[in-house]
């Protein structure tokens, strides 16, 4: 089995790779592994050949055991002989070429497993200073030395224009064979029935209006609809046209069966949520079945309950949605209220940071767990029993009120009268669960 030592040299400016791959590391382990032990990618195709990608945190022997060692290992069998570089990509996007075959007519790999890269590639103690959460890109660029590939080589292929192609058919209207009626005036909207009918599992065009040359959409404003036609024929959508409309497209991509348009809205409001707005987004998140917004409401209403609670938003949302209510004291009376896949993108982020701050975070992926903070053991007995009870955003409202009280009275040395507060909460509570028969 062949393999470059750290012998590979000079750094030469040498042709384009005709093909190039790109291997992700998450949660990089940068201790706690021995020299030889790798990382192992699954197997890609690049240049009509089988290849994965070697990556030994701790160095691929004791040689070199403050480095990242990086290898190529070959999956085929007959003898092939690559160039290929290694280019390393940061979190932010930053390109570094950390190897590069140094012979144009590159490596010999001569069966199943025979690996070339190089064992100092990556300073482990920089890597992890650039790359603390251990995330990273390794680019590998290839080609086959020979007059076939060379030719390949001087011909450029142009990137694909299908999404530019289709909004251009949606714009000139060339061809289009159904014209839409939409919104309560009545504007016109041409389309092409084949794309339409192709893209939306939950079909506009169905088999009653299939034969019809206008269709009426009365429900929908004209504007929404044709940036919902526009992703339609392009699979993509502008952001800022997302900011404006999420909540609105957030509908029509459920309506319509547009599962990726229907999480990029959701992340869309999930990243600019605010004490203001969660109960609205909220009851959106539940009349939609967004699960990944309304776990991101859920999430921020348990860390600013005592804020969001003292919004007419929030007491429209216990009104609507009483169950919501009965969903959130759950949460908070347990201390489990973040779910499990949210845990932990939040490291660093301080207290202080505030809502907005907060919300950021649980856009993307992420959010840390907190103290449940206020709340009593009179709530805890009965969170479980809660059912239909409208007056639950006043109860919330008040019960955080009296917890305010009592801990700026304790905090100047008198005593507070929390008992008495979780006696009258409960005498109220027992009066509306007998009332709604909970």
């Amino acid at each position: 089995m062949a393999s470059a030592a750290g012998g590979k040299k000079t750094v030469k400016a040498l042709p384009e790779p005709e093909g190039r791959h790109l291997a992700r590391f998450v949660g990089f382990p940068f201790s706690g592994i021995e020299a030889g032990e790798r990382i192992e990618t699954t197997e890609f195709q690049l240049c009509r050949n089988r290849w994965a990608l070697w990556v030994c945190p701790g160095g691929m022997t004791d040689e070199h055991p403050e480095f990242v060692s990086v290898f190529l290992a070959y999956k085929g069998e007959a003898p092939i002989r690559a160039w290929f570089q290694f280019t390393f990509i940061d979190a932010v996007g930053v390109r570094t070429v950390v190897f590069q075959d140094d012979d144009s007519q590159g490596s010999l790999f001569e069966g199943y497993d025979d690996h070339w890269g190089k064992h100092n590639c990556l300073l482990r103690s920089e890597l992890e200073a650039i790359c603390p959460d251990g995330e990273f890109a390794i680019e590998i660029g290839m080609y086959l030395p020979s007059k076939a590939s060379a030719v390949m080589r001087q011909h450029t292929i142009p990137p694909s224009s299908l999404a530019q192609d289709f909004e251009s058919l949606l714009e000139s209207e060339i061809g289009a064979d159904v014209t839409f009626i939409v919104g309560e005036a009545g504007e016109r909207i041409n389309a092409h029935k084949t794309i339409v009918i192709a893209r939306c599992p939950a079909p506009i065009i169905t088999e009653n209006t299939m034969h019809l040359q206008e269709i009426n959409i009365p429900d929908f404003d004209p504007d929404h609809f044709r940036e919902l036609l526009r992703f339609i024929y392009t699979d993509r959508i502008a952001s800022d046209v997302l900011a404006q409309m999420a909540d609105e497209l957030l509908s029509a991509a459920t309506r319509f069966g547009l599962d990726r348009l229907k999480a990029m809205c959701e992340v869309e409001l999930a990243r600019n949520l605010e004490v203001d707005n969660v109960s609205d987004f909220m009851a959106i998140a539940r009349e939609e079945e967004a699960k990944h917004l309304e776990t991101c409401c859920m999430s921020f209403m348990c860390k600013y309950k005592k804020d969001v609670c003292k919004t007419e938003a929030f007491k429209r949302l216990a009104d609507a949605h009483p169950q919501i209510m009965a969903e959130l004291f759950a949460h908070l009376s347990s201390g489990d209220y973040m779910d499990p896949e949210l845990a932990g993108s939040e490291q660093g982020m301080q207290e202080e940071d505030g809502p907005k701050a907060r919300a950021d975070a649980l856009g993307g992926k992420h959010a840390a767990p907190h103290s449940r903070g206020g709340l009593t053991s009179a709530m805890s007995t009965w969170v479980g029993n809660l059912q239909n009870i409208p007056s639950l955003g006043s109860m919330f409202e008040r019960k955080e009120s009296w917890h305010e009280g009592d801990t700026e009275q304790l905090a100047g040395g008198a005593h507070g009268d929390g008992g008495e507060h979780d006696k009258e909460w409960s005498v109220e509570k027992d009066e509306i669960m007998n009332k709604y028969q909970v």
